[in-house]
């Protein structure tokens, strides 16, 4: 792995010759709010943070609180994922700023730089604090969006509310060479409604994130010492296209879920053999004779659709000229 160094305001930047294909994904939309070193109960650390602006929150803070001496982030497009507050973080306190995945050598020099603990919330890449050789001298810990072992992977969010809704929460786990599978430290159940959408479920998550990280701090060489192991579990990759993609031949209900379940990240629809991606839509249930799929009617700006027991308006939509990829 090739890393150049350029200088930048007073942060030392780390870019990676090579980046990997960026993905929507949702994952880890955390922030948190720490309460200064009384609350941690603890003195300062020196931490190394791993993540974007999906938890800048927790970047921050843990810099104001402790001193974070290294920032892993990766390249982001700026238009649904950003890490601009989490570097501009970075330059404030000089610490330096790695793009692309973290190697063995990485958490090597973090270790003969005394770092104590490695946070992660939202990262893209494993950690491989397994494969380093001073690994034992460093703790890590994950933020995931789920009450695990259910719901491993990088987007639980969706599935949460597709399919799984007893699986809300969050855990804060040891990080170990398998995604998402190291013994749990703490974690919180959260509710989820019919009304909640991506948006609604990832601030619920965002807001108990700082409570459990908070008491993982205070706590950690004894949570360290009970954390529980995992044992059985499940793995959700990302949804496919194909998963994405509204059923007209479903009940309203179902349609309406699949909306919420990834809202601004798009579900897809087929409507007269044209591709359409969906960012909002309603519906209700009226029994009618239309099939399942047919346009109904339309305005300039809304679209009424057929589904098997009653009407979808689609609100907020455009047509694609080729198959969108979300696997």
């Amino acid at each position: 792995m090739i890393f150049l160094r350029v200088a930048i305001g007073g942060a030392r930047f780390f870019s990676e010759n090579r980046y990997p294909p960026w993905i929507k994904s949702g994952a880890g939309f955390f922030g948190i709010t720490l309460q200064g070193d009384a609350a941690w109960g603890v003195g300062k650390m020196k931490i190394a943070y791993f993540g974007s602006d999906l938890s800048h929150e927790c970047m921050r803070l843990l810099a104001s609180d402790h001193q974070v001496i290294a920032l892993f982030t990766f390249r982001t497009d700026n238009v649904w994922v950003f890490n601009t507050k989490v570097i501009r973080e970075a330059e404030r306190v000089n610490a330096p700023i790695y793009f692309g995945a973290p190697t063995a050598d990485h958490i090597e020099r973090l270790a003969a730089e005394n770092c104590e603990l490695l946070v992660s919330a939202g990262y893209r890449f494993r950690i491989p604090i397994v494969g380093a050789a001073n690994a034992p001298k460093i703790k890590g810990i994950n933020v995931h969006p789920s009450l695990l072992p259910v719901g491993r992977g990088p987007w639980p969010q969706p599935w949460i509310i597709l399919r799984h809704p007893e699986a809300a929460g969050v855990t804060i786990h040891k990080l170990n060479a398998q995604w998402d599978a190291g013994d749990i430290l703490v974690q919180e159940k959260v509710a989820v409604t019919d009304a909640d959408d991506l948006e609604t479920l990832s601030f619920k998550l965002r807001r108990v994130a700082p409570r459990l990280l908070t008491k993982t701090i205070a706590g950690l060489s004894a949570l360290w010492q009970s954390a529980r192991p995992q044992g059985e579990g499940s793995y959700w990759r990302r949804p496919t296209y194909e998963e994405r993609r509204i059923d007209w031949s479903k009940p309203v209900d179902d349609i309406r879920r699949l909306a919420r379940a990834f809202s601004k990240f798009e579900t897809g629809a087929i409507l007269d053999g044209k591709r359409w991606v969906v960012t909002r839509l309603n519906g209700w249930v009226e029994t009618h004779d239309y099939a399942p799929g047919t346009v109904v009617d339309a305005t300039q700006r809304e679209m009424l659709v057929a589904a098997r027991d009653g009407f979808i308006c689609l609100q907020e939509f455009r047509q694609v000229m080729r198959q969108a990829k979300y696997g």
